[in-house]
């Protein structure tokens, strides 16, 4: 079941990130968010951005995930926004 799968990202970057390993975490939701974006899973993008968001605030470092996810989740916003800088 799918749903098994996006509960399998969740669980393992949770655990990844109790052992001190945020990049690696971040790495998982990472590639797992792309595959959501390319299959147009919108639920999966919103779970594992905000799971990601959790992640990066719990290391601190919020300029990271405006920069990585935001452009992850709406790639033309990025895109748009890098044009007009």
């Amino acid at each position: 079941m799918e749903i098994d799968l996006l509960k399998s990202v969740i669980n393992g970057s949770s655990e990844l990130s109790k052992q001190g390993q945020n990049e690696k975490a971040l790495r998982l939701l990472d590639d797992s968010i792309a595959e959501a974006i390319r299959t147009n899973r919108s639920m999966w993008i919103r779970v594992l951005s905000r799971h990601a968001a959790a992640i990066s605030d719990s290391m601190g470092d919020l300029r990271f995930l405006t920069i990585r996810w935001r452009c992850t989740a709406w790639p033309t916003r990025c895109f748009r926004r890098a044009k007009r800088t």
